[in-house]
């Protein structure tokens, strides 16, 4: 068993959503890639966005890492993520030079705008990277399937994460100052490594196993990740 899988999400520390599966499927033999749109420089209530910007890449390496996962940077500016022809192009190249069976992204109706335009991005990326004579950007490729993860899906799709829920811990234990971050701002004392397991466990409980990521494809009666 093998292939590629790219994931492309908006800001370091979003690809904790989908870590159990990625590291997962790493051990099956498949090359992962985590492709973050932004550099999250916002992402603080002290730190500068400039000596942000430094620390969360190093986190996300630090994440990369632990899953096992290729990284790629593309370096916008966080908040500031547009759906234009220049990011569609850009994330378009992405495609064609890692050449990915499996592309998994946000859904499509998240709260955070640069997570929906990530969505809507990748969405037609994935469409224009199998476009023969669209030749700007490389040699064209088709992927195979396109999944969504995040919270508000309809979804039959669960991944059993049950032996890489500790991956999926680790990950997010890297981001310190998104630790500091969401202690501080956005869960008002609630311990979010506690609140990774806690999802992890819902999802498994709703798919009758221990741990669970949840996933919907793009397109509907799509083969099941595993």
């Amino acid at each position: 068993m093998g292939g590629i899988i790219a994931l492309f999400v908006a800001h370091p520390d979003d690809e904790v959503f989908s870590a159990g599966t990625l590291a997962k499927h790493v051990k099956l033999g498949f090359k992962v890639y985590i492709v973050w749109m932004t550099n999250g420089e916002y992402g603080h209530f002290s730190i500068k966005p400039e000596e942000l910007k430094e620390i969360r890449r190093k986190e996300a390496l630090e994440a990369a890492r632990v899953i096992g996962a290729e990284p790629i940077f593309l370096g916008y500016k966080d908040a500031h993520l547009e759906y234009s022809m220049e990011t569609i192009l850009k994330a378009v190249e992405v495609i064609r030079k890692i050449r990915p069976s499996i592309v998994i992204t946000h859904a499509p109706d998240e709260y955070h705008r640069d997570h929906r335009n990530t969505s809507r991005i990748i969405r037609d990326a994935v469409f224009m990277a199998g476009l023969p004579t669209l030749e700007d950007e490389g040699e064209s490729h088709v992927v195979e399937r396109l999944y969504f993860y995040g919270k508000g899906l309809v979804t039959d799709i669960y991944v059993d994460i049950t032996d890489y829920i500790d991956y999926k811990i680790r990950a997010m234990e890297v981001h310190r100052s998104q630790l500091e971050w969401l202690r501080g701002t956005k869960l008002h004392g609630f311990n979010p490594l506690e609140r990774i397991r806690v999802e992890a466990a819902h999802y498994g409980y709703i798919a009758g196993i221990k741990y669970a990521e949840p996933f919907t494809p793009a397109k509907p009666r799509v083969e099941n990740l595993l």
